[in-house]
C-alpha cells in the first residue's frame, strides 16, 4: 500500500504506519500544510464580513436578488477573471456588523450573471478558492444574501441575516457537469474545464448524445468532434427502425447542419473500416 492512500485532508487516517520505504513518496508535513491550506480557504469563503465582490442571481422574492459573495484577492489570480473584475466600477452597500445599531459604507464591485445558476457559481468559487469539485452545493459553505435588487441596499452581514438566506435556499439542485463546464470555459478556468469535459465524455449514452450535441457540443468543437464520433460508432442502433434521434429537434436552425455532418462521419467511418465480404 502506498503511503499516500492512507492519507486523508485532516492527516493520516492512523496513529502508526510501518513502511519498508526509506523515505514516505509524500511527507506528512505536506499533507498537513494541505489540510490547513483547506481548512483556511473554506473558512474564508464563508467568511461575508471580509468579502469585496458580489455576484447576483434573480430571486423569486420580488424586487430582491440573491447575492454570492467573493473575495477579489481570490479571483484576480485567475486571468479572464481578473480581466473582467478590472472592468467593473466600485458601488457603495450599507452594511451592519452583529452586534450593532449602526451602518457603515463598504465599497465592492457587483456583477449580475442571468446565464448561469447560483449553484454552478457556487462549484466554480469552491474550485477557485479550495481547487475542490463537488456538484453537490452544501449553502453553509458559502456567504449567500439576499440582496434588494436595484440598488443593493441594504446588505446585512450578521449571522442570522447569513443563515436565514442559507436555509431559504436549501436544498440546492445538483450541477450537472455540462453546466458546470460551460461556466468553466466561460470564464476561463482550464482545469476545471478540462476535468468537466472528462466526466461529460465519460458520461455519454446512447439516450442523451444526441441531446448533449445540441446542448454544448455544437458550441465547443472539442466536444462536437467526440459527440459525432460516438454518434457515428453507434449510427445503425440510434436510427435501427426507422427511428430519427434528431426530430424532436428539426426545428432548431442546426439540425440539418449537425445531421448532415453525423452522417459524414458515419459514411467516413464505413469507407476506412468496410464490412468484410462473405
Amino acid at each position: 500500500m502506498k503511503l499516500d492512500s492512507v492519507m486523508t485532508d485532516d492527516g493520516f487516517d492512523f496513529d502508526l504506519i510501518l513502511s519498508t520505504s526509506e523515505e514516505p513518496s509524500v511527507s506528512s508535513q505536506h499533507y498537513l500544510n494541505h489540510a490547513y491550506h483547506l481548512s483556511v480557504m473554506t473558512t474564508l469563503m464563508s467568511d461575508i464580513a471580509t468579502t469585496d465582490m458580489i455576484f447576483t442571481f434573480p430571486s423569486t422574492a420580488e424586487g430582491r436578488c440573491i447575492g454570492l459573495c467573493a473575495h477579489q484577492a481570490i479571483l484576480q489570480k485567475h486571468e479572464k477573471l481578473s480581466a473582467l473584475l478590472s472592468k467593473l466600477a466600485e458601488v457603495k452597500v450599507s452594511c451592519s456588523i452583529e452586534g450593532s445599531e449602526n451602518e457603515y459604507s463598504l465599497p465592492v464591485k457587483m456583477l449580475s450573471i442571468p446565464s448561469f445558476s447560483l449553484e454552478a457559481f457556487c462549484c466554480l468559487i469552491r474550485f477557485l478558492y479550495t481547487g475542490v469539485i463537488d456538484l453537490e452545493v452544501k449553502p453553509d459553505l458559502f456567504s449567500i444574501i439576499e440582496v434588494e435588487a436595484r440598488q443593493l441596499l441594504p446588505v446585512t452581514r450578521t449571522k442570522e441575516a447569513l443563515a436565514q438566506s442559507r436555509s431559504r435556499l436549501s436544498p440546492m439542485k445538483t450541477v450537472s457537469w455540462d453546466e458546470l463546464f460551460e461556466l468553466a470555459d466561460c470564464y476561463g478556468t482550464k482545469n476545471l474545464r478540462e476535468y468537466c469535459r472528462q466526466k461529460i465524455l465519460a458520461s455519454i449514452k446512447k439516450e442523451q448524445v444526441i441531446g448533449m450535441l445540441f446542448k454544448i457540443g455544437r458550441f465547443h468543437k472539442d466536444l462536437k468532434q467526440l459527440m459525432l464520433d460516438y454518434i457515428a460508432d453507434h449510427y445503425e442502433e440510434l436510427f435501427a427502425d426507422s427511428a430519427d434521434p434528431f426530430l424532436e429537434h428539426m426545428h432548431d436552425a442546426n439540425s440539418h447542419s449537425l445531421f448532415v455532418e453525423a452522417l459524414h462521419c458515419y459514411l467516413e467511418g464505413k469507407k476506412k473500416n468496410p464490412p468484410l465480404s462473405d
